[in-house]
């Protein structure tokens, strides 16, 4: 039964009941849209077309790429790896690299906060959207009984 005697629907109090749902569920939420959207395979062709400093990243992927088909051919694995972690240090000491990886750490959390954001107030409007069909479906509940009154 409807617990507005003004029939309208407290947004305040809807904004409360969002919260209270979606303090319980945030975290497992943002997991599950977090693998998601990082299983889609467009996601590293959007990062690498949208974020030039996403080749930093790239480049150490070809560096494990090569170690990789070293091994496979034949070589020492302890040399493979050897070469490629002298290979990672040396392009990481590089102040480019470092600029680069802090600038795409700061757009990648950007992004993340910005899916947040967005997942955040689809609940909240969910959540309102439910809170006006339930006070309709009162109203109507409420005008059947009266037409059926004698």
């Amino acid at each position: 039964m409807n617990k507005n005697p003004n029939n309208k629907v407290s947004v305040s109090k809807a904004f409360k009941e969002a919260w209270k749902g979606f303090s319980g569920w945030w975290i497992p939420l943002c997991i599950v849209s977090a693998i998601i959207l990082f299983s889609q395979s467009w996601l590293p062709k959007l990062l690498i077309k949208n974020f030039e400093e996403y080749k930093t990243v790239n480049v150490y992927i070809e560096f494990a790429e090569e170690c990789k088909s070293e091994i496979m051919n034949g070589s020492d694995p302890l040399k493979s790896v050897d070469k490629m972690m002298r290979s990672i240090t040396d392009h990481s000491g590089k102040p480019s690299t470092k600029k680069s990886t802090w600038i795409l750490v700061q757009k990648v959390v950007l992004t993340l906060s910005l899916i947040f954001i967005f997942v955040s107030v689809l609940h909240i409007i969910i959540i309102l959207m439910s809170k006006a069909s339930i006070e309709k479906s009162c109203k109507d509940e409420i005008k059947s009984k009266i037409k059926k009154a004698p």
